[in-house]
């Protein structure tokens, strides 16, 4: 009996630390926090992947033409620039 109380006041107190991490959750039972609790994950998943898409657009070297048109995007971007458009420095 003492194992099993040990494991239900354990389960307890993780619950207790999902109710603090998930923001605006009130007092509710337990499927519904875990219900709130997948949702909250799966919008911060779906951040995560703009903000790094949004990280790989700009770090991602672009070439554009004389009306500003992206000729090139990712990979070397020496391949689709003209020589001319580096400035280089040596020692």
């Amino acid at each position: 009996m003492e194992v099993e109380w040990h494991w239900r006041d354990k389960l307890h107190r993780q619950f207790c630390d999902l109710r603090i991490v998930v923001p605006n959750m009130t007092w509710m039972d337990k499927a519904s926090l875990l219900a709130e609790a997948a949702t909250y994950i799966t919008q911060l998943r779906a951040r995560v992947e703009q903000l790094e898409a949004e990280a790989r657009w700009t770090t991602t070297p672009r070439v554009h033409d004389a009306e500003g048109e992206p000729l090139f995007r990712g990979g070397c971007a020496a391949a689709a620039a003209p020589a001319s458009s580096f400035d280089f420095e040596l020692e």
